[in-house]
């Protein structure tokens, strides 16, 4: 398709959502919900309508595309889940996600993607004030890892119509990460 690379591209963007952070906390519940109301609202018009938008894939046409996941995914990410969680999961998300789609049927697809996720977030982690990188966040980062690899995978598959890789790589991933950072990796002072 003609806007593949596009579409790529701006997936690559998609760490704008971490943008979030940067508004003060008393009006990042109202950015994100102002946000996430106009893609919603884009979303039911275009699909109400039968709206053409370039940039959409053929089976994106009746039915929400990956932008309307995009933004479920990441407004319950930033709502739920600590900067801790976030940051890295979004930056693996968005960097990720596009390597996997150009090397989609490549035998060493999963584990490329599996390595370049572990390196964009422990990357993305020292962005993270306050947090020291030790070997059981470094065990983290590869449950962490596979979890985000597989749950890409699982929204690629058919059978789960209903679901999304941009949703499954982001609340997933988040989901494992929450759990194994507050209930096993203890920060060192």
């Amino acid at each position: 398709m003609e806007y593949e690379r596009l579409r790529k591209i701006l997936h690559l963007f998609g760490i704008i959502a971490l943008g979030y952070y940067i508004f003060p906390c008393n009006m990042r519940q109202y950015a994100l919900l102002l946000t996430f109301a106009a893609i919603m609202l884009v979303e039911i018009f275009r699909i109400f309508f039968h709206m053409d938008i370039p940039l959409l894939r053929h089976y994106e046409k009746n039915s929400m595309s990956g932008f309307g996941w995009c933004a479920i995914s990441l407004s319950i990410s930033l709502l739920i889940f600590p900067p801790q969680v976030v940051v890295p999961v979004v930056f693996g998300w968005a960097w990720v996600d596009p390597f996997m789609g150009i090397f989609r049927g490549k035998r060493l697809m999963p584990y490329a993607s599996f390595l370049l996720y572990i390196i964009i977030f422990m990357l993305s982690f020292a962005l993270v004030p306050g947090v020291r990188i030790t070997v059981s966040l470094s065990f983290i980062a590869v449950i962490v890892s596979v979890t985000a690899v597989l749950s890409e995978m699982l929204g690629k598959v058919r059978r789960f119509i209903y679901l999304n890789d941009d949703f499954t790589m982001v609340v997933i991933p988040a989901t494992v990460f929450y759990v194994l950072y507050y209930f096993i990796y203890i920060p060192t002072p």
